[in-house]
């Protein structure tokens, strides 16, 4: 198993939990509400709002992953590593979108805390959070 999960886990950072199941049709949800509002904002040019609504609809598909295996985070990172042990590296989930989620976080923090975003980042963001949602959609 991989050592960043691992050391998430022995943090409780993520952790098992037998409820987690009961909210994935919500977290789903969340994820494909979240992805439309990412569309309506980049329709409108707010690339800022386009750029964190993209991320969260992939923190949302990435959260239903995790409740479906009975688990539940504390962490954003954790999430990222949990993604990557349990679905990245048996095959389930594409390396490439992996990469993506963890590089739309760093696009989402920059928009939001330092006030950097663009337009290019915030298509480029909305692309990832459309392929991981449907590739969440199908694996569920």
């Amino acid at each position: 198993m991989d050592q960043k999960f691992e050391n998430c886990l022995a943090r409780k950072q993520i952790y098992a939990d037998k409820t987690a199941k009961n909210f994935v049709g919500k977290e789903l949800a969340e994820a494909a509400e979240d992805l439309q509002e990412a569309k309506d904002a980049l329709a409108r040019q707010k690339y800022k709002w386009a750029t964190i609504r993209s991320y969260y609809a992939q923190f949302h598909a990435c959260r239903t992953l995790l409740f479906h295996e009975g688990y539940r985070e504390r962490s954003h990172y954790c999430l990222i590593q949990a993604i990557g042990a349990l679905f990245v590296e048996p095959g389930k989930i594409d390396r490439g979108i992996y990469k993506q989620f963890e590089k739309t976080k760093a696009l989402r923090e920059k928009a939001d805390y330092e006030l950097e975003y663009s337009r290019i980042g915030a298509e480029t963001a909305f692309r990832v959070a459309e392929e991981l949602v449907a590739k969440v959609k199908e694996l569920i």
